[in-house]
């Protein structure tokens, strides 16, 4: 049980800044992950109905009620971490990734970032970037696919 709550802990945190970053991607379009809707269900309903759902307070209800999840549930959460260690390669590769910084600065400098805002500007304005910069977007859409933040 232990490593049940370590996990739900870990995903509070993943899932509560990865919602404060992303507000907008598809995978955040639901304030709940559909995996945690899925195999979580019935402790939701059961432990934290008066939950406001976002930033990972449904991970942290579940978090406190980690000693009575099911193992299904418990499953789900690993799950949800590893869909977010996707998410969270594709966003390190793309801000490591130095060779669209000029075209960033160039086309999409007023653009917030997080909700994808910023990948969707450069894709607008692909005709129009560096060379460099377009030989790394096949890779970062791959990654961002596996990730399920761009549809497959």
């Amino acid at each position: 049980m232990k490593r049940v709550v370590r996990q739900l802990l870990c995903a509070a945190f993943v899932i509560g800044f990865f919602a404060s970053m992303t507000t907008s991607v598809a995978l955040a379009q639901s304030s709940i992950p559909k995996i945690l809707k899925t195999g979580c269900g019935a402790e939701i309903k059961k432990f934290c109905s008066k939950i406001t759902p976002g930033e990972g307070r449904m991970v942290a209800c579940l978090y406190s009620n980690g000693d009575k999840v099911s193992g299904k549930c418990a499953f789900a959460v690993y799950d949800a971490m590893e869909q977010f260690d996707a998410i969270m390669d594709a966003l390190a590769y793309l801000a490591r990734n130095t060779s669209c910084r000029s075209d960033i600065n160039q086309y999409c400098s007023n653009v917030p970032a997080g909700g994808g805002l910023l990948y969707r500007c450069v894709r607008k304005h692909k005709a129009t970037l560096t060379n460099e910069c377009r030989a790394v977007l096949p890779k970062a859409e791959s990654m961002l696919k596996r990730a399920g933040l761009l549809p497959k």
